[in-house]
């Protein structure tokens, strides 16, 4: 990606600025892909070629099989030290993200007001799957994806025991159970597994499972904005309170995250991918959550509706910004 001009070597220092630079070139060129899918997707919904029933569908079958096969191809890479070694590193700062994220959740959102658990969960957990998977995989490839995984790894974890505790009050052990054996963690682990033994799959195996995990941009997008399209677009702009939960979660939280990583002496592809993921947009799960837990889930498609939208435009202001502190 980086490289000297024809009359000599780069310095360190131009390198690193071409780097920056180049990634927040990328970023806008694929949030704008993204937004166009997004738009295409919101279009099917309201002509309902993608009706309710349809969405939910398409959904089981990114997360069953798409999102699986996305991260099981990323570990079919060649197993350096300094790939395991970072992956580890990945794991740590997506533990750290986390905790900052839960920190400013709980800090800048008062216990004992209207819908406080829709609005933290709303604000601590990032669709980060959904859109940090198309976006990373399109800057960094299947590298990018495997460092991802750790934040993932974290997210699923952190949601199904203290989101669950958070959203239902107590604790639902049988729920845990059951998606802590969700196939995205599984693929996880069995990635992790082959990766570290150094397996390859056979080759048309990996032309298949490549070619399924192809599919996760473009179904991820159409499902957001399908799912766009059955919101309440003018409920969102009109509710006053869900501007604040915007800026917590698409401005606060990433600044914070930055601010606590951008002099760690850390490869820039892992504390990319970090930012990135922590600047995504409301999760989805928030909602389906709130509607589980008798929570105001239209308050939480509000919520995810309106910072899906916004971050089209923050993610890469994010990028820069983090470009510019590294």
């Amino acid at each position: 990606m980086l490289g000297g001009p024809p009359d000599g070597p780069a310095s360190p220092a131009r390198e690193i600025q071409e780097y920056h630079m180049e990634t927040t070139s990328i970023v806008l060129e694929k949030i704008l892909f993204i937004g166009v899918l997004v738009a295409v997707g919101f279009l099917c919904g309201k002509l309902r070629v993608i009706d309710h029933q349809t969405n939910l569908r398409l959904t089981d079958v990114l997360l069953l099989i798409v999102v699986p096969s996305t991260i099981l191809s990323s570990y079919q890479i060649t197993f350096t030290p300094e790939l395991a070694n970072n992956l580890l590193i990945a794991l740590g700062l997506a533990t750290m993200s986390h905790a900052l994220q839960l920190v400013c959740a709980y800090v800048l959102i008062r216990k004992g007001r209207p819908n406080t658990e829709v609005e933290r969960i709303s604000t601590v957990y990032s669709n980060c799957g959904f859109m940090g998977i198309p976006l990373i995989h399109a800057l960094y490839g299947a590298e990018g994806v495997l460092y991802l995984t750790a934040y993932l790894t974290c997210f699923n974890l952190l949601l199904f025991t203290h989101g669950v505790v958070m959203m239902s009050g107590q604790t639902d052990w049988k729920l845990m159970r059951k998606q802590l054996c969700s196939p995205a963690l599984i693929a996880t682990f069995v990635g992790v597994l082959i990766f570290l033994l150094r397996i390859r799959l056979p080759e048309v195996l990996v032309e298949a499972v490549g070619s399924l995990g192809s599919m996760n941009t473009p179904l991820a997008m159409l499902i957001a904005g399908a799912s766009i399209a059955e919101s309440d677009l003018k409920a969102c702009f009109c509710n006053r309170r869900i501007y604040w939960i915007l800026a917590i979660k698409m401005l606060i939280i990433p600044a914070v995250v930055m601010l606590a990583m951008f002099r760690l002496p850390v490869d820039p592809t892992v504390l990319y991918v970090i930012v990135i993921a922590a600047s995504c947009p409301t999760a989805a799960i928030g909602t389906m959550f709130a509607n589980r837990y008798g929570k105001n889930g239209g308050y939480a498609a509000q919520i995810f509706t309106l910072t899906t939208l916004v971050s089209l435009a923050t993610i890469p202001l994010v990028t820069l910004a983090f470009g510019a502190m590294l």
